[in-house]
């Protein structure tokens, strides 16, 4: 299993601000999904190059990880909370 490199984009880095208004409390919440890193086909796929990930509940609210990925890099496009609906919190 090959590791690849993990790469936030801007959009992903300016969510998980707005999730935590922390960069530390972000990074540790993070560490929950390295996993996507070593195995990104894990996710469930949401169209032919977007993946998300499922990761702990915030305040109720189911926290979902988007990613793409190729044979190098793991890109973090976005997360955010989501209820029940889809709806983002």
């Amino acid at each position: 299993m090959k590791r690849r490199n993990l790469i936030h984009e801007h959009l992903f880095d300016d969510a998980l601000f707005k999730l935590f208004r922390s960069a530390e409390l972000g990074d540790e919440f993070l560490e929950s999904a390295q996993s996507v890193v070593e195995e990104p086909e894990l996710g469930a796929k949401v169209n032919d190059s977007v993946w998300k990930l499922p990761l702990d509940r915030i305040d109720g609210a189911r926290v979902w990880l988007f990613y793409t990925f190729d044979e190098e890099n793991v890109y973090l496009l976005y997360i955010g909370r989501f209820d029940s609906r889809g709806d983002e919190v």
